[in-house]
């Protein structure tokens, strides 16, 4: 294989995190310059950060990298990757592309993208049986069809039309996003990212419009029906504009969903908080029980249930698949063999739970959740 050359995506606005990305620290280094280290040290033949301003890039100085600057990055991920394609020119090594967000990278992982790259397949990671991105080591071909990408996408459209054609390498970990107050908030709590000294005043009232704007639509969806409420709807139940709907969330089953994001977190905070001492079965029942206090779940599958829109169920799934790696990674932190394993059989109880409680209108959801977790516990002990 050719030496490679690298990229690194760092254009975003970070609008529904509330602050940018790119100047969260690592032990007191800004995020940007952290991830250009990681890939600077992989010995790339050029390294280039593409950014949205070019006071970002006053981090990187002193770094032997390429700024390219992408004024149209507001159009979304697609024009972050064409920018890089320009830059490349004709390139015809392959490229190790990686994002800014990306705070659980490490040189390992890295290693083993480049250890199975060629000239003639990428080599993407895969996060969960159902997702799979960068970072990737794709090729020069790849890397010509940049001019295809649309919208807040990047080569997932080109590599979703020939799965055989790619290489996957496993790593679970690196599903983990940083775009919501939610996610941030596990970042520091797991000392992926530096804990700030005082949370903006910006953040606060940026999770505070989120979560407003989650409850005027679920209260729309649960009294009007999920077809029947329209982006307009929730702007006036919010008190606020269109506008302002769209800043947050992109679609109304991005709405629909928003909660997945924050109980799967919850889940995985229990579970690492949970007691010294506790079995495996009790590490689950301690993360459970959190999770069944909380009223969404509930409200918001059977939102989903009701929804004619196959994209609200689509990504539901994918937001299930989400949950196993955040339990997982929690199990294996408190040294639980077979975590993924552990962690499926769980998701599945919490899943059967929330399809018996949408069947029953009358069904406690927190007594299902006990009595489906007492009679797993049953068998497991008897079989």
């Amino acid at each position: 294989m050719r030496r490679h050359k690298a990229v690194l995506l760092a254009a975003g606005g970070s609008q529904r995190l509330g602050q940018p990305k790119q100047e969260l620290t690592i032990n007191g280094e800004p995020l940007i310059r952290h991830m250009a280290r990681l890939l600077l040290d992989t010995s790339p033949k050029r390294l280039f950060v593409v950014v949205n301003v070019p006071v970002i890039a006053r981090h990187l100085d002193g770094l032997d990298v390429e700024i390219v600057h992408n004024p149209n990055w507001r159009q979304g991920l697609s024009t972050s990757v064409q920018a890089a394609a320009r830059a490349l020119r004709r390139n015809a090594a392959p490229v190790l592309f990686a994002a800014v967000d990306q705070c659980r990278l490490d040189p390992a992982h890295l290693q083993a993208l480049l250890a199975k790259a060629s000239d003639t397949r990428d080599v993407v990671t895969r996060y969960n049986r159902e997702a799979f991105g960068i970072p990737a080591v794709v090729t020069a071909a790849t890397v010509r069809h940049a001019e295809r990408l649309e919208g807040d996408r990047g080569f997932g459209q080109i590599w979703k039309s020939k799965v055989e054609d790619i290489v996957l390498v496993d790593a679970p970990h690196m599903g983990f996003d940083l775009d919501t107050p939610a996610e941030l908030a596990t970042a520091i709590r797991n000392r992926w990212i530096d804990a700030p000294s005082a949370t903006p005043a910006r953040v606060i009232k940026h999770a505070k419009t989120r979560q407003t704007l989650m409850d005027a639509a679920h209260t729309l969806f649960v009294r009007h029906g999920y077809d029947e409420t329209s982006f307009d709807d929730i702007a006036k139940a919010a008190e606020t504009s269109r506008r302002t709907v769209f800043r947050y969330f992109d679609s109304k089953s991005d709405i629909a969903l928003a909660w997945m994001t924050d109980v799967g977190e919850t889940l995985g905070a229990a579970i690492r908080d949970a007691p010294a001492g506790l079995s495996t079965a009790g590490l689950l029942e301690h993360g459970f029980a959190r999770f069944a206090s909380d009223d969404r779940p509930r409200i918001s599958l059977g939102t989903i249930a009701r929804a004619g829109a196959g994209d609200v169920k689509d990504l539901s799934l994918a937001g299930f698949a989400r949950w196993e790696t955040i339990v997982a990674d929690a199990l294996a932190g408190r040294g639980i063999v077979a975590p993924v394993l552990t962690a499926r059989i769980g998701i599945a109880l919490l899943r059967t739970a929330l399809d018996l409680c949408n069947a029953d209108p009358n069904a406690r959801f927190e007594n299902v959740v006990t009595d489906l977790l007492r009679q797993a516990r049953a068998n497991l002990t008897n079989s």
